[in-house]
């Protein structure tokens, strides 16, 4: 029998599934793994981020510093900043929280047009000098510093901090340091990472009641700061209050004076100028 050669009625060279369609499930499965990685970093940062030495929080800052190839803040000090760092000793200096004595915390002016500060890596407090300009006393400034210094005492700085680590790992890993790439997560992450829920704001807020009171003797001033946010929130906002990570400033007005009238603390009382 003579043998003809044909061609095969199939090429399995060629794949039957649309090469589109398996490029978008490739996609999905990495992308799927990638929020499944970060909320399980999450949740095991949440588990362990109080039980943390200082060392270990310091090598975690070192390798957040050096993967997003970030340089070191100015030594040199502003008078404004060297009268905030003053305010802010002399809050832990009253605080009964042994915590807070045992570490160094440190204030960084920031110029911004925006009234905000910030707990952040390294045991920083970054404030805009927008409050500075604007506030009525030492004790309203006061307050907003004894606020951030509950963020550290809730190591919500190191939640939001090793979140970011795991997407800083990440973006390193595929587009390395000095990409743009890089740069836009690094900045996008950690500014959201900045944020913290509606339940740590108001914690936040009431152990920075506390330490007002400790150190002043009352809250006269803390609701001063809010008051000015109020002002600038506008109806657009408050349409979207539901999405927002931090409760509106009324609210967290009516809470300050919710939480004196329970705890004792007089609103009223000698507010202290704002003097270099």
């Amino acid at each position: 029998m003579k043998y003809v050669p044909k061609l095969s009625d199939e090429n399995f060279n060629v794949s039957k599934v649309n090469p589109y369609i398996d490029l978008l499930k490739s996609c999905a499965i990495i992308i799927s793994s990638l929020i499944f990685l970060y909320v399980a970093s999450g949740l095991c940062i949440d588990l362990t981020v109080d039980y943390l030495p200082n060392s270990v929080e310091q090598k975690i800052v070192d390798l957040y510093v050096k993967l997003k190839d970030q340089k070191k803040a100015p030594t040199t000090k502003t008078s404004d900043e060297i009268k905030l760092q003053s305010i802010l000793d002399n809050l832990i200096a009253h605080s009964k929280l042994s915590q807070l004595s045992k570490n160094k915390y440190v204030v960084s002016l920031v110029k911004h047009k925006k009234m905000n500060a910030f707990a952040t890596f390294g045991r920083t407090i970054l404030i805009h000098d927008e409050v500075i300009k604007q506030a009525k006393s030492e004790n309203e400034i006061a307050f907003v510093l004894a606020h951030e210094l509950g963020h550290f005492a809730s190591n919500d700085h190191l939640r939001g901090m090793g979140r970011g680590l795991f997407l800083v790992v990440i973006a390193v890993t595929l587009f390395g340091t000095n990409s743009a790439v890089n740069e836009f997560l690094t900045s996008l992450t950690g500014s959201a990472n900045l944020s913290y829920s509606r339940k740590s704001e108001i914690n936040a807020d009431n152990f920075g009641l506390t330490l007002l009171n400790e150190t002043y003797g009352h809250v006269a001033g803390a609701r001063d700061f809010f008051e000015k946010l109020s002002n600038e929130e506008t109806k657009i906002q408050m349409l979207f209050r539901y999405s927002s990570t931090h409760p509106y400033s009324k609210k967290r007005i009516d809470n300050i004076v919710e939480v004196s009238s329970k705890k004792g603390y007089m609103l009223t009382g000698e507010l202290l100028p704002y003097k270099l």
